[in-house]
């Protein structure tokens, strides 16, 4: 989407076009323009659970001694205070994260290109 947009594409149109194509998903067709087009974000789905499964998903990886290091990412988003954020407060910063360009994760290292 962020490619897209920045050569004037019309989100709408580009999610149309992934939902006739091999593109198409429960995301596509559900998710995508109600709720992260419009950056409304406002699926129903409580942030504290969203908190918990990330963080038992990284965990569970850890454990098992699989490298993840965009979960990582994704669990420290969503750890405490943070988790405790109102969902508007978590997309205006989801939104501005994405338009500025700023997540970063670690590169490839040879422990995680062989898993």
């Amino acid at each position: 989407m962020r490619i897209g947009r920045k050569i004037r594409l019309d989100p709408a149109l580009m999610t149309d076009i992934l939902n006739v194509s091999s593109g198409k998903n429960n995301t596509t067709e559900v998710k995508l323009k109600q709720f992260i087009i419009s950056e409304t974000f406002a699926d129903g789905f409580p942030l504290r659970l969203m908190a918990k499964d990330v963080r038992t998903a990284d965990d569970m990886a850890h454990a098992l001694g699989i490298p993840t290091p965009l979960a990582d990412l994704c669990a420290q988003l969503w750890m405490p205070p943070r988790s405790r954020w109102t969902r508007k407060r978590i997309t205006r910063k989801c939104c501005a994260i994405g338009r500025a360009g700023r997540v970063s994760a670690p590169g490839p290292t040879p422990a995680n290109i062989a898993a």
